[in-house]
């Protein structure tokens, strides 16, 4: 986990630093980041406790600034796991051009291929670089709060619908 941090650490900078490089050209402009009805599909991959899952993000944005989505992903390695996290996000508006940031929060559920399961609460802090107004970077850094806490990451391209 300690070799992964910074890497993790270096991709969160990423958007932060594409959003200021791109800052004289707005696709969206502050204020307008999105607007209600909005949907986006993100694949993604995760990493997270020394797994690889993989999975998509969806989020439909219900006002400007409040979104309801969640995760769908599969670990695949044996023994595998399907995780399901509904998830509730609060859009930042910031004076950075084409550069989405979010907290959020929802309950994670882990079952097994196998049988068993698992329950976690998922916060998390994301965010998404706009290449176009349809198509975006997606970064987000989590962390899993229950019997096998612990903190990840995920990463995609992030599609309107």
């Amino acid at each position: 986990m300690k070799r992964i941090l910074p890497f993790v650490s270096l991709l969160a900078l990423v958007p932060v630093a594409l959003g200021a490089a791109n800052y004289r050209h707005p696709l969206h402009s502050q204020g307008a980041m999105f607007h209600s009805g909005e949907m986006y599909l993100t694949p993604q991959l995760m990493a997270i406790n020394h797994e690889v899952p993989i999975g998509a993000n969806f989020e439909y944005l219900y006002s400007g600034r409040i979104g309801f989505g969640g995760d769908v992903a599969f670990v695949m390695r044996d023994p595998g796991w399907v995780i399901i996290a509904p998830d509730v996000q609060y859009h930042f508006d910031l004076n950075v051009a084409n550069l989405d940031l979010s907290v959020g929060a929802g309950p994670s559920l882990m079952i097994g291929y196998s049988g068993g399961s698992d329950f976690a609460f998922k916060p998390f802090v994301s965010s998404r670089f706009f290449f176009s107004p349809q198509i975006a970077a997606y970064f987000r850094v989590l962390a899993t709060l229950g019997d096998d806490s612990s903190l990840g990451a995920a990463f995609g391209v992030s599609f309107q619908l």
